[in-house]
C-alpha cells in the first residue's frame, strides 16, 4: 500500500469517528427483509430451467449470504469506515479505464491518482492535493462514501420503468426506451415503481446510507442493464475528476490531517463555472470514446452511456434538494450550489446543448440523444414527484438529516 493511500485510510478511519450515531435500522427487520428475498429467489431458483437465470440466482444467493455478514459487522461495530475498501477496487477500475480512454485520446497526465470514498457530506467528488510541496505529483480524488451505492440503486430503480427484451438474435439483454411504452410500464403500479426511488432519496438524506432503504428484487435482465449503466455513471464521475486533472485546474487547499477538511476548504476555493462544465465536456467525450472503441453502434451508446448519465444528473438535483430543503426546514426550489459546481440540472442542460450542437454531427444521432434526454425527463419527473412528497412528510415531522450532509 501506497504512504498516499495509508494516510488516506487514517482520515477515513478519524472522519467516521467523529460523526454521530446515525438512526438506528432495526436489525431483525433487515434481517427479515434479507431472509424474505433469499426465500423469493431460492423458489425462482427451484422453477428455472434457464441456465443465465440459474448462473443469476446462484449469484444473487451468494451475494446476500455476504451482505448479511457485513451488516451484522456493521451493526455490532457501530463503524463503517473499516469496510470502505469494499469501493476501492471499483473505483480504481472506473480510473484505469478513464485513464487508457483518455490517454487513447491525446489527454494524459504524470499525476499519481488515489481515488476512494469519504464521508464528505457533498454530491460532488473532488480533486485534492495530498500534499503541499510545490513538486508534490499525487492527488486524492474523493467521493461520498454514499454515492456508489446510490448510483447502483438508482440504476436499479430506474430498470423499474423500462421494458426489458431479450433479442431473438442475441442473448444481451436490451431495453426499450419507446417513451409511450415507458410510461405504460409506470402506469401499471406507479406507487410501487417511483417510490423505491423516493425511499433512496430519503434513506440516503436521513440514514446517511442508501443502503437503508428497503430491499426489493428485480428481473435478471434488469440487473444486467442497471449494471451497464452503473458503470457509466461512475465513469463520468471519474472522468469528471480527471479531466480536472489533465486541464490543470484543481484546487490549491492542502490540509496534512484531515482530507474532510481539505475537501471542506477546497470548496472554498471556488472554480469556475466554465471550468465545471468544460470538465463535463471532456470527461463525457472521454467516456463515450471508450465505448465506442467497443460498440460501433451509436445507439448502443446512448442507451447505456449517455441515458445513465442523464437520468444521474436529475437524481443528483433531487437528492441536493432533499437535503437542502430539510436543512432549511422548507420545501423549497433548489438552493445555490455549496460549491464550485453549478446545479446540477444546469449541468445536464450544458452538457446536452454541447453533445447536439458540437459534439455529433450526423442528424440520427441528435435525434438519438434527444430521445435519451426526453426520456430521463419523462422518468425522473415522475419519480422527483414522489421523491419530493416523501421530503415534505419528513419535513413535517421534524425528521433531520444525517450529520454526514452538515
Amino acid at each position: 500500500m501506497s504512504a498516499s493511500r495509508a494516510r488516506f485510510h487514517a482520515a477515513q478511519a478519524r472522519a467516521y469517528r467523529k460523526l454521530d450515531n446515525p438512526p438506528e435500522m432495526e436489525l431483525d427487520a433487515w434481517l427479515d427483509s434479507n431472509d424474505q428475498i433469499r426465500q423469493k429467489l431460492v423458489v425462482q431458483l427451484d422453477q428455472t430451467d434457464n441456465p443465465l437465470d440459474i448462473e443469476y440466482l446462484e449469484f444473487s444467493l451468494q451475494e446476500l449470504g455476504k451482505r448479511r455478514e457485513r451488516i451484522i459487522f456493521l451493526f455490532e461495530n457501530q463503524r463503517e469506515y473499516e469496510l470502505l475498501d469494499i469501493f476501492a477496487d471499483v473505483l480504481n477500475r472506473d480510473l484505469e479505464f478513464v485513464a487508457e480512454a483518455a490517454e487513447r485520446m491525446g489527454h494524459s497526465t504524470d499525476q499519481t491518482l488515489v481515488i476512494g470514498t469519504f464521508p464528505t457530506g457533498s454530491i460532488n467528488a473532488k480533486v485534492l492535493p495530498v500534499d503541499d510541496t510545490a513538486d508534490s505529483r499525487e492527488r486524492y480524488i474523493v467521493v461520498d462514501s454514499g454515492l456508489p451505492t446510490f448510483a447502483n440503486l438508482l440504476a436499479k430503480a430506474v430498470t423499474n420503468a423500462v421494458p426489458c427484451f431479450r433479442r431473438p438474435d442475441n442473448s444481451e439483454p436490451d431495453y426499450l426506451n419507446d417513451i409511450a411504452l415507458v410510461e405504460r410500464e409506470i402506469m401499471k403500479d406507479p406507487q410501487a415503481v417511483v417510490t423505491r426511488y423516493a425511499e433512496l432519496i430519503q434513506s440516503y438524506v436521513a440514514n446517511g446510507d442508501p443502503n437503508a432503504a428497503p430491499r426489493y428484487l428485480v428481473s435478471p435482465d434488469s440487473v444486467v442493464i442497471s449494471g451497464r449503466w452503473l458503470s457509466s455513471i461512475e465513469q463520468f464521475i471519474v472522468a469528471h475528476e480527471y479531466a480536472h486533472v489533465v486541464r490543470g485546474v484543481m484546487p490549491k487547499i492542502v490540509e496534512d490531517d484531515s482530507v474532510r477538511q481539505a475537501f471542506a476548504r477546497a470548496i472554498e476555493a471556488e472554480l469556475s463555472r466554465f471550468d465545471e462544465l468544460e470538465s463535463d465536456q471532456l470527461a463525457m467525450n472521454i467516456v463515450i470514446e471508450a465505448y465506442r472503441q467497443r460498440f460501433t453502434d451509436f445507439e448502443y451508446v446512448n442507451k447505456f452511456v449517455i441515458f445513465p448519465i442523464f437520468v444521474m444528473f436529475y437524481a443528483l438535483s433531487d437528492l441536493q434538494w432533499a437535503v437542502d430543503s430539510i436543512l432549511s426546514g422548507t420545501h423549497r426550489e433548489n438552493g445555490p450550489p455549496k460549491d464550485s459546481h453549478p446545479p446540477p440540472i444546469d449541468r445536464l442542460e450544458a452538457l446536452f446543448k454541447w453533445l447536439v450542437e458540437d459534439y455529433v454531427k450526423t442528424d440520427s444521432a441528435k435525434a438519438s440523444i434527444q430521445h435519451s434526454y426526453d426520456l430521463a425527463h419523462k422518468i425522473m419527473g415522475y419519480y422527483g414527484g414522489m421523491a419530493q412528497s416523501m421530503v415534505a412528510v419528513a419535513i413535517e415531522r421534524g425528521i433531520p438529516v444525517h450529520p454526514r450532509w452538515q
